[in-house]
């Protein structure tokens, strides 16, 4: 059997809500780069999950009718590292799961796999496409606010031609 810690989405009552805003931007110290080994854009929904660990949860909010609420989770199989999605199908009215990446496991910290997983992942959807950069992260798990917002700034600002 499967174990899966879910984390629900934050609700507008949440202490996340509750923070002080913080104008000026985040801190965003650059992001020590691993290599992985063999990393692939998979976008497999019929896998299934093994025990997973929250990265964090992070939205992109357009307009008050349409926003994009992403949990990220780090897998691990006997030979490669996971990255799963999980996000709400508004054609269904559920929340589904996606095993979005892969990669061939190596001597690396959860943290580091982590980091790049979601930088890979960023760069995938958001090349060709108009993903701006997320505008809130509403969950932490193996990654602060920080990291995760350093992240987003190396994505996008390379995107945006500002590197």
């Amino acid at each position: 059997m499967a174990k899966v810690t879910y984390k629900g989405m934050a609700s507008p009552d949440s202490d996340i809500y509750n923070q002080p805003i913080q104008i000026g931007g985040h801190k965003s110290s650059p992001q020590k780069r691993v290599e992985l080994t063999n990393p692939t854009v998979v976008y497999d929904q019929k896998k299934h999950r093994g025990e997973l660990e929250l990265i964090c949860t992070v939205e992109w909010t357009e307009s008050h009718y349409h926003e994009r609420i992403e949990s990220y989770y780090l897998g691990r199989t006997k030979t490669k590292f996971e990255l799963w999605c999980q996000f709400y199908d508004d054609n269904y009215g559920k929340y589904e799961w996606c095993r979005c990446l892969t990669t061939d496991k190596a001597e690396l910290s959860s943290e580091a796999i982590a980091s790049e997983l979601l930088r890979l992942i960023w760069v995938a959807e958001s090349d060709g496409s108009s993903l701006g950069q997320f505008d809130i992260v509403t969950e932490e798990g193996l990654l602060t606010e920080d990291q995760i917002f350093a992240i987003g700034a190396e994505v996008w600002s390379k995107i945006e031609g500002k590197l």
